[in-house]
């Protein structure tokens, strides 16, 4: 019997990854999972004097506290310090680290990213709308919202005595489900 030469060959792929996998730091269990602890190590970690110079540096370049908080939760993930999860709870914490470690050296610290206005947004919507030759609807009050859209009082009480008054579902309905169930069966 003759043997495939495609048994012999490395399969596809191999070149990509081709490292054993639980090689690399983040494919180990994490160092830290309580994040309590890993915050405390997280703030000796940003203290230490090498860290400091470089976070002073690029917040005096402009950088936000949430983009330098985003970096280094991203490196402590890769590092294996901590899973992803952990990583979001911790952003806003590291976050506020970072702004007091840039007030510290009495750096003006942005916190967060300016984000589109949403009034722009509606502006740039009319004018394709305008544009395109379609009617832009006027937007509704808040008065007529809230009559549309919340319920009444008594009609929350009527629904609620309704629901108490009845016995469960329609007994019917149940007998359908249990025969549909016993000719799947």
């Amino acid at each position: 019997m003759a043997h495939d030469a495609s048994f012999r060959s490395a399969p596809p792929g191999i070149s990509i990854g081709h490292h054993k996998y639980g090689a690399l730091p983040h494919e180990k269990p994490p160092k830290f999972v309580n994040q309590v602890e890993a915050l405390e190590f997280m703030w000796k970690m940003l203290n230490r004097k090498d860290i400091l110079k470089q976070i002073w540096d690029v917040l005096e370049r402009g950088a936000t506290a949430w983009a330098v908080a985003r970096a280094i939760l991203y490196k402590a993930i890769l590092e294996g310090y901590v899973l992803m999860p952990l990583a979001m709870l911790m952003m806003p914490k590291v976050q506020s680290m970072i702004v007091v470690i840039g007030k510290s050296k009495k750096i003006n610290v942005k916190s967060m990213p300016k984000f589109r206005d949403k009034t722009v947004d509606s502006k740039i919507k009319q004018h394709i709308d305008q544009k395109l030759g379609r009617q832009t609807p006027a937007p509704l009050p808040r008065s007529a919202l809230k009559q549309y859209l919340m319920p009444k009082a008594e009609d929350i009480t009527k629904a609620h005595e309704s629901f108490m008054k009845s016995k469960g579902p329609n007994p019917g309905l149940l007998d359908q489900l249990k025969n549909q169930q016993q000719v799947g069966e």
